[in-house]
């Protein structure tokens, strides 16, 4: 059973990650944040391995070099911690096929982190895919 500190570190950790991390691009930080075996899994696919998470937050980045995340609720319960988010960026670059609009986005996600020894194990985000290619003027389906 976690104790109450565990749960606040973990709270801690997770909105550590997310500012340091995604917000400020320090991918440095990954050693600290991610566990080595890392699952990460987005609407983009399921990658496993603390580098890949890098590489693919690093595409992320250059279709949405503004990208940011804001925590608007946090839960933690034992090793998960559940973040309630506002997600937003603007479309300058390739993103799932789709050549860039320079439309701005603004959407809620959800995600789901899973903690080992101090260290994201598991990661599954759920942003509001739809919302976010509307905004962004993409009406095709994109490619997987």
């Amino acid at each position: 059973m976690a104790s109450a500190s565990t749960t606040r570190a973990n709270k801690e950790l997770v909105r550590r990650f997310a500012n340091e991390f995604v917000n400020e691009s320090n991918y440095d930080t990954a050693r600290e944040f991610l566990d080595v075996d890392i699952i990460d899994s987005t609407p983009l696919g399921e990658t496993t391995g603390r580098e890949a998470v890098v590489e693919t937050t690093k595409e992320l980045r250059t279709a949405f070099p503004d990208f940011v995340v804001t925590p608007e609720e946090t839960v933690a319960e034992k090793d998960t911690v559940v973040v309630r988010m506002t997600q937003r960026g603007t479309h300058e670059g390739v993103f799932m096929g789709h050549e860039a609009s320079g439309n701005a986005f603004e959407i809620e996600a959800m995600a789901f982190l899973r903690l080992e020894d101090g260290k994201i194990a598991e990661r599954r985000v759920r942003p509001d895919v739809l919302g976010m290619l509307r905004q962004l003027g993409i009406t095709t389906l994109p490619i997987a």
